[in-house]
C-alpha cells in the first residue's frame, strides 16, 4: 500500500483513553496518529502494516548497500576484514592484542 493510499486519522490522547475500542477498530482503515495538545505523539498501526513498513525500509537499505558496493565501497564484512576487526571494537574496549 503506497503512502498516498493510506487514510490519515488523528485521535487525541484523551479520546484514545476514553474510546480505546473504537480507535482499535479505526486501525482497519489505516494508521491513527495520537495527538496531545495538537502535537503528534505516536502513530498506531496494525502489526501487518508495521511489518510491511519495516520490510520496505529493509529493502531500501539493501538496495542502497548494493549500489554502494557496485560503486566500489566495501561491505561490512569486507570492511572488518580489511581493518583486522578494529571496527568491531568500541572506544574504551580493551585491546585484544594487549597493547
Amino acid at each position: 500500500m503506497s503512502p498516498a493510499m493510506i487514510r490519515k486519522q488523528d485521535c487525541s490522547s484523551t479520546d484514545l483513553q476514553n474510546h480505546f475500542g473504537q480507535v482499535m477498530e479505526q486501525l482497519r482503515e489505516g494508521p491513527v496518529t495520537v495527538t496531545r495538545h495538537n502535537l503528534a505523539m505516536a502513530v498506531l498501526m496494525l502489526p501487518e502494516a508495521f511489518d510491511a513498513l519495516v520490510a520496505a525500509a529493509d529493502a531500501g537499505l539493501a538496495a542502497r548497500a548494493m549500489l554502494a558496493e557496485s560503486e566500489g565501497f566495501v561491505g561490512v564484512e569486507a570492511g572488518r576484514a580489511l581493518l583486522g576487526g578494529m571496527s568491531a571494537r568500541k572506544p574504551g574496549d580493551a585491546d585484544p592484542a594487549g597493547a
